[in-house]
């Protein structure tokens, strides 16, 4: 039997819910008031002088602290003088302490019949799905979809417990949103939510996946590449897949991986198509944008129509308004301060802000430290964010960090944009002092994250991995960091220093990039020979997938057929145990007269023949064949070259026919016998029977079984008038 959270709304919610649960149980309809003042009443039903029914909404966690405000309201009852007064409380009460309230309220309240506690809201809310299903948050945070998004297979790989579903259900507000993308997934099956940064894209996909993992789909949250979502379909099961910041914050030219543009078409194809699946994305325009120009695979109407746009501008003053109160209501800052916010009307300069940023707004509010500012501070300190967002952080990393602390910082900052393993990050540490001259102590390392901890960085343990994993805060913080060191020396440091190739290499740009580090013209002869130097001691190039992938990465900006470059090319190969990966045939075309002169190209040639088992490899095949038809002929002649076909066949028509045209999969499949001197009528005709079984398969489209949440914005009056009613109830 499922149990409800009714902490999880909002003084201003809960009314809304009681007014409801009053309207569905009695067949009458209640009128409801602001927030703040009420004058004894939340809800009301006044058909006549002489027939008044009074509606109190108490959102209390104790009886004790019910009892003191209770004793408050009596008076006012006895001025409004109600036919029938009814108390709702989110407090569980026993007989006797109906009983108090009763005497409290003699003459007013009828019987305890007309005292809702938390026990008799559950019992007739589980009689009301409807209701249920319309009070977003309650239900998503009731124990039976608690259970079953905690208990989901694949739900060890985010790092959400019951507590922090229940904080994020707790903050967010309800809106026009959320039933727009619930209506565009039950259609399209795929949305990607885009915007500027801190607009709340993440807390959006957060309570969509919430939503479908409590409707008992498998969650799978990805976290590299595209890969992930793959190896984890199910075409059995219901499953969403949650991609949050899918192109990566630090987007350029080559950031996404070989055919990676592809494969996310491929997939988003693959779930549009599906009728138990769901895709959830999140990205910054910014870097979408990019992408669509960059890459022409994603510059694709699949893109398009599922892109939907989150702009603060859009946000009513009122969602702005709730999504603040709801900050400063379920934060735990003191009192005193919040009279200081709430008797200076800061909140209306807060909502009116050109800036005001629903991620500052957690910051300010949840994770703030405000030990060392006093109330009236407090309220400056608010403002100021809003106003001069970098000049707070380059004041607090200047001037209010250990020098220890803002080298972690940095090396978080080329590190990646994602959770990066604490180890790593150690690793990193000790290279760096290292280089430095040993100026820190060993335990400067942990003392760093203590100090960053609160404001900076967030760790945790990675349930899936075990590992112990840091990132950052917010990405605000990120985005400041690479502001701040676009042409500093310091990166010179960081160079020497890191242990990790890719995201080093992928967060520098020699000229100006949104989210990118600006290396000066100057530096780029140092840069690239600082890289070439210590090749062979970056961790993430030990292995020789590694080091193929990165010389692809060089090889744009750097000649490996002389010097110490070729030396690293020839190291590379000498293993003979390339894959057939596209960075290795294209290396292999490229560099073919340095490489055959100076190594077994026929070793190499025979590895990649032997290693061709998918259509890609395939065609990578293809393009090699025609640079080394000679060496390939020779080779192919000692090869079993039918099990080769079958298995790229195979390939074909179970995992990848509808990722290609049927046009483009026999060119292809043709092409491969001719090299292979293999009739391949039969294995285009299996080929052609897996494509109209695929063509068989329908779409079905179904209208979404949601209710839309009440609109705060309804018949609330004077707008101003409501916001100080509001903000003061934060007082009461």
């Amino acid at each position: 039997m499922s149990e409800y959270d009714f902490l999880v709304l909002s003084p201003d919610e809960f009314e809304l819910f009681c007014k409801d649960i009053l309207e569905a149980e009695l067949g009458i309809k209640f009128e409801n008031f602001k927030a703040g003042k009420d004058g004894g009443i939340d809800i009301r039903y006044a058909p006549s002088d002489d027939d008044t029914i009074i509606v109190q909404c108490k959102r209390y966690k104790d009886f004790s602290n019910l009892k003191s405000t209770l004793k408050n309201e009596v008076e006012k009852v006895k001025l409004l003088k109600p036919n029938r007064y009814i108390l709702m409380t989110s407090v569980p009460l026993s007989p006797s302490e109906k009983g108090t309230i009763m005497q409290l309220f003699e003459g007013y309240i009828k019987s305890t019949g007309d005292i809702y506690g938390k026990d008799e809201l559950q019992t007739i809310l589980r009689n009301h799905h409807a209701i249920e299903r319309k009070h977003f948050k309650l239900w998503l945070s009731s124990t039976n979809m608690l259970n079953t998004i905690l208990h989901n297979d694949v739900y060890n790989r985010s790092m959400f417990t019951e507590e922090q579903i229940k904080e994020k259900v707790s903050l967010y507000v309800p809106n026009e949103s959320i039933d727009i993308a619930l209506k565009h997934l039950e259609k399209n099956k795929v949305i990607i939510l885009s915007g500027g940064p801190g607009v709340g894209k993440t807390t959006l996909a957060d309570m969509l996946f919430l939503k479908y993992s409590a409707d008992g789909y498998e969650f799978i949250e990805i976290s590299n590449d595209i890969d992930e979502g793959e190896k984890l379909y199910n075409p059995e099961i219901k499953q969403v897949f949650y991609y949050d910041d899918f192109l990566g914050r630090n987007f350029l030219n080559d950031k996404l991986s070989k055919n990676e543009d592809r494969r996310i078409i491929n997939f988003i194809t693959k779930v549009m198509k599906s009728e138990n699946k769901i895709f959830i994305m999140t990205t910054r325009e910014y870097i979408i944008n990019q992408a669509m120009i960059n890459y022409e695979l994603l510059n694709d109407k699949k893109i398009e129509i599922n892109k939907f746009i989150l702009n603060v501008e859009n946000y009513t003053k009122i969602i702005k308004a709730k999504i603040l109160y709801n900050h400063l209501f379920f934060s735990n800052i003191p009192r005193e301060f919040l009279q200081s916010f709430v008797n200076k009307r800061t909140y209306k300069k807060v909502i009116e802000h050109p800036n005001y940023n629903p991620r500052l707004i957690n910051r300010m509010t949840l994770e703030l430290n405000i030990d060392d500012i006093s109330p009236e501070e407090y309220t400056e300190y608010f403002l100021n964010e809003l106003d001069n967002p970098f000049h707070v952080w380059q004041h607090i990393f200047e001037n209010q960090i250990s020098d220890y602390s803002r080298w972690l910082l940095k090396l978080l900052m080329i590190m990646g944009d994602k959770e990066v393993p604490l180890a790593n990050l150690e690793n990193n540490f000790n290279l760096l002092n290292i280089f430095l001259g040993r100026p820190y102590e060993i335990l400067d390392f942990r003392k760093g994250l203590k100090e960053l901890e609160k404001s900076f960085i967030k760790i945790n343990k990675n349930n899936f991995t075990k590992e112990d994993v840091i990132w950052f805060l917010n990405p605000s913080i990120a985005d400041f960091l690479i502001q701040y060191h676009c042409g500093s020396r310091d990166i010179v440091t960081l160079w020497n220093s890191t242990k990790y190739f890719f995201p080093m290499f992928d967060i520098f740009s020699f000229s100006k990039v949104q989210g990118k580090i600006e290396v000066h013209g100057d530096m780029r002869e140092e840069y690239y020979n600082t890289i070439i130097e210590r090749f062979d001691e970056f961790d993430d190039c030990r292995q020789i997938y590694g080091k193929v992938e990165a010389i692809s990465k060089l090889d744009k900006d750097i000649d490996f057929s002389n010097g110490k470059a070729k030396e690293i090319l020839l190291k590379t190969f000498q293993t003979y145990e390339v894959d057939n990966s596209e960075e290795t045939v294209e290396l292999l075309v490229k560099y073919k007269e340095v490489l055959s002169s100076e190594l077994e190209i026929k070793i190499i040639l025979t590895t990649l023949l032997h290693n061709t088992v998918f259509i890609y490899e395939a065609m990578n095949l293809l393009n090699l064949y025609d640079n080394y038809k000679e060496e390939l002929a020779e080779i192919i002649n000692k090869n079993d070259n039918e099990k080769l076909l079958k298995d790229v066949v195979d390939d074909i028509t179970t995992n990848t026919a509808t990722e290609f045209e049927f046009e483009e999969v026999v060119e292809i499949v043709e092409e491969l016998g001719g090299i292979l001197n293999l009739n391949v009528s039969a294995e285009i005709e299996q080929i052609r029977e897996k494509y109209i079984e695929i063509n068989e398969e329908m779409f079905i489209d179904s209208d979404l079984e949601y209710e839309r949440y009440r609109d705060c914005n309804d018949d609330l009056g004077n707008e101003d008038h409501y916001l100080d009613e509001l903000f003061e109830s934060l007082l009461h």
